[in-house]
């Protein structure tokens, strides 16, 4: 009998609500041979995170010291951890967690995976210090061989970390997919509203956490040139965030508030995507949203912008359309060509759902990460 492979989780910034990263892990956590695999996770700690994994049965470390730009101590409960749990693979996800494991690695000796999900060392949101700080462990690690794979989504993304970190030698790339099945749970209240007003008008979603890379603005912005343009358009925001009130006011100061709907955080959204038109996505930096897979389920075409992997997938699937970051008139363009041919509209959508069922299933991307981590255990 093959013995069980135990795998340690660590991550930093979940939340449980509308939380691309935490999605990724969730599936792992659901989907791998529990016979076969053993999974713990570390984290910083969050209600709703913890809410989850003990519904799923999954073993926890609350670290708090996550939270803090830096920690020496953080390093040692961290290695206690992974002693203590016997640990053979650790995957880490997100910088500071690749970091802390890279580190601690140098004299655990344990199989290191590092999961790029869209940014790491150079960006915008750290600061010229904490570039300094990752860019010297990155060297460490690296130099004395303490990370074993990077994983990145998508063949595009690849190409982009093979250039922007090549001390990264060994990467390979993902899809994460999705299953065709929804769960068929949803608030009555929320789902009869976004009927009534799908019958009146062309109905824009986004599927976001309200924070400033995510660029919410961005849609409102958007949504505000679309009506003035005369387009009988309404914005529906699932999520929640920091940014939430700000972009409330906003949508007032623009005008457009009557034309806007705050659906708040659902755990089921993708049991309303079907009532979109298209899913709207405008962030600055991603990897490769959840929300787009479950567009594409769910018969969705996607105007996003063009940024991660995102247009590898769109354009060989045929099932939506990119537009320059940040370019408010060729977003409003994108999504204008969709309003004016509901039959191309409906084709990108059905070939969405065609690419999940056929190239994307989520069963291909539970048994390529199955023989990841046999690969490195062996």
């Amino acid at each position: 009998m093959m013995k069980k492979i135990k795998i340690c989780h660590i991550v930093n910034q979940i939340t449980g609500k509308a939380d691309g990263v935490f999605s990724h892990i969730k599936i792992l956590l659901e989907g791998m041979d529990k016979n076969q695999f053993e999974q713990i996770v570390v984290f910083q700690g969050a209600p709703e995170v913890e809410s989850a994994l003990k519904k799923l049965g999954i073993r926890y470390y609350v670290l708090d010291n996550l939270k803090k730009k830096f920690s020496l101590k953080l390093f040692f409960d961290f290695a206690r951890i992974i002693r203590k749990e016997n640990v053979q693979v650790i995957h880490s996800h997100l910088l500071k967690p690749y970091s802390i494991a890279g580190i601690c690695n140098l004299f655990l000796k344990r199989k290191l995976i590092f999961n790029y999900h869209g940014y790491f060392i150079s960006n915008e949101y750290n600061s010229l210090f904490e570039r300094a700080i990752y860019s010297f462990f990155n060297f460490i690690i690296t130099r004395f061989n303490s990370l074993n794979l990077t994983l990145v989504p998508t063949n595009k993304l690849k190409s982009e970390v093979q250039r922007k970190i090549p001390s990264h030698k060994n990467i390979q790339a993902y899809y994460t997919g999705s299953s065709l099945k929804n769960q068929l749970k949803f608030d009555d209240e929320i789902r009869n509203r976004l009927m009534q007003i799908r019958q009146q008008y062309f109905l824009i979603g986004v599927l976001s956490r309200f924070e400033r890379e995510k660029r919410t603005d961005i849609a409102l912005e958007v949504s505000k040139t679309l009506i003035e343009n005369g387009n009988n358009i309404f914005l529906v925001l699932f999520g929640d965030g920091r940014l939430e009130n700000q972009l409330k006011v906003l949508s007032q100061r623009l005008k457009i508030n009557e034309s806007v709907y705050f659906a708040g955080y659902s755990g089921v959204v993708n049991n309303y995507l079907d009532l979109f038109d298209l899913l709207l996505i405008t962030s600055d930096r991603e990897g490769f949203p959840m929300s787009i897979w479950e567009a594409m389920a769910s018969s969705v075409p996607v105007v996003s912008s063009d940024v991660g992997g995102i247009s590898e997938v769109l354009k060989e699937s045929n099932c939506g359309l990119v537009y320059e970051r940040r370019n408010i008139p060729d977003a409003v363009a994108k999504i204008e060509s969709l309003i004016s041919d509901e039959k191309y509209r409906i084709n990108l959508g059905e070939n969405g759902k065609e690419a999940i069922r056929i190239k994307y299933p989520l069963q291909n991307f539970i048994s390529f990460m199955q023989k990841v981590y046999y690969g490195l255990a062996d």
